[in-house]
């Protein structure tokens, strides 16, 4: 199973958000609604460009598949656990930052613990992708301040802050964040099902730029290598048959099974937790 949603082109990426971001709310609508959130009518609780951004949303966030809208097994764990689910929101931002350009790009081109500005993060983006116009970057930026609003994904404890004047961003920072060890096994497998890899070291895990492969839960989540190290162990304690590790004499290798497991068994797991 791999995944390439708007790989190559920022732009496009860009324009189908329409100044929205992934709320919450959308979440607990898809719940609600189920195959009836798509398409879009005049009785629908979300407004009508809304639909065509949340489909973009979900199908980067993998909620959904990208072109049929059928509904993806993460969506069970906000049935179950309701649409502010910390952890959901955990795989949610795993999803964004390997398939949504313009997160992999603020999530690689930013450091933890800088407060950027609005203005700061415009200018960086024009260097970045000097092919994006004025209403490109308008646009991107509004819907990282809308979602990093309107969800778990900013806000004390979350991967972001965001620092208010009035009801505007004034500036983003990006935190570290301390996660639940199935974040870090769903992220382990869903790298693997984009690089057909099923072994990475550490000290790799912890690189990343827009070109690469595949954005890390160490770098998606800023983790110390030290604490990936020791949740990693934890797993492998526990879940013995998903991931087996070499942190002695040196070595940083850990190994998890694709061709044994998927991103989905470990929606399973988090559903019996």
């Amino acid at each position: 199973m791999r995944y390439e949603i708007n790989k190559n082109n920022i732009i496009i990426g860009l324009n189908c958000y329409f100044n929205f971001g992934l709320r919450e709310e959308w979440i607990a609508a898809l719940v609600e609604m189920g195959d009836e959130f798509f398409p879009w009518n005049d009785s629908h609780p979300l407004g009508k460009k809304m639909v065509p951004s949340a489909s973009a949303w979900f199908s980067q966030a993998l909620l959904v598949e990208e072109k049929t809208h059928k509904l993806l097994p993460l969506v069970e764990i906000f049935k179950k656990f309701g649409a502010s689910y910390n952890l959901g929101w955990e795989f949610i931002w795993m999803g964004l930052v390997n398939n949504a350009v313009f997160i992999k790009w603020f999530s690689v081109s930013t450091e933890l613990d800088v407060s950027y500005s609005i203005e700061n993060l415009s200018n960086k983006l024009s260097d970045d992708y000097p092919a994006i116009n004025e209403s490109g970057k308008k646009c991107g930026l509004a819907a990282l301040k809308d979602m990093l609003t309107k969800s778990p994904l900013g806000g004390d404890g979350a991967v972001t802050f965001c620092e208010m004047k009035g009801n505007s961003v004034k500036s983003i920072t990006r935190r570290a964040k301390d996660v639940d060890p199935l974040t870090i096994l769903y992220g382990l497998y869903l790298i693997a099902s984009k690089t057909e890899r099923g072994s990475f070291t550490v000290r790799e895990l912890m690189a990343a730029d827009e070109g690469s492969a595949y954005v890390s839960p160490i770098v998606a989540f800023g983790i110390s290598p030290d604490t990936f190290k020791k949740q990693c162990e934890g797993l492998k304690s526990k879940y013995s048959d998903y991931i087996e590790t070499l942190f002695t004499h040196g070595n940083d290798e850990l190994t998890i099974f694709p061709k044994k497991h998927t991103v989905w068994d470990i929606i399973t797991l988090t559903m019996g937790e």
